[in-house]
């Protein structure tokens, strides 16, 4: 089986996003931006439930920054959101590097036959898939933490008390002969 992305070097040519570029708003970027009107929410759904299930399930693209799904799920989550910023940004400048980076995201089919509302709202499926991968994975790992704390604790289990020597009762009959009177 030939990995394409591995033989073609794909994941070796990521961009390296070192921190999310947020605006001073407590919100996370994909509850700002709603969803296209070109964009059902049937095919939104199916985009984020397609998207959900290749965190979950697919293959992870290793790379000297990748080695989990946890990295790759969270490497994408700050990905996403930074290029997210920067495509509605008002800087030209910003606005083009996004464009590159969106060819790391998506396929490249996808972001030639899509309008820019489209590729936006394609993006917050994608970003909302990951982020619940992502909830998914810490509760998977704090279940496994509070396990693993459970076990390393000794429980004091009442012992039965040990039986003694069990006592055996002996009977003897004798029997009389009839010429001993």
């Amino acid at each position: 089986k030939i990995n394409i992305a591995e033989k073609e070097n794909i994941f070796k040519k990521l961009p390296k996003p070192t921190e999310i570029l947020t605006p001073d708003t407590k919100k996370n970027i994909e509850e700002v931006i709603a969803v296209s009107p070109a964009v059902t929410l049937d095919e939104y759904e199916q985009v984020k439930k397609m998207w959900t299930n290749a965190y979950e399930k697919g293959e992870i693209p290793k790379t000297e920054n990748l080695r989990s799904r946890g990295e790759w799920v969270g490497y994408d989550i700050v990905l996403i959101t930074n290029t997210l910023n920067k495509l509605l940004s008002d800087d030209k400048a910003l606005k083009a590097q996004a464009l590159d980076e969106i060819g790391f995201i998506l396929p490249i089919f996808l972001v030639n036959n899509l309008s820019g509302d489209q590729l936006v709202t394609y993006l917050k499926a994608k970003i909302e898939a990951a982020r619940t991968v992502k909830d998914l994975l810490d509760r998977e790992k704090q279940v496994t933490e509070r396990l693993k704390a459970g076990a390393e604790e000794t429980v004091d289990v009442l012992k039965p008390k040990k039986k003694g020597a069990e006592k055996t009762i002996e009977m003897k009959e004798e029997m009389k002969l009839p010429n001993d009177q």
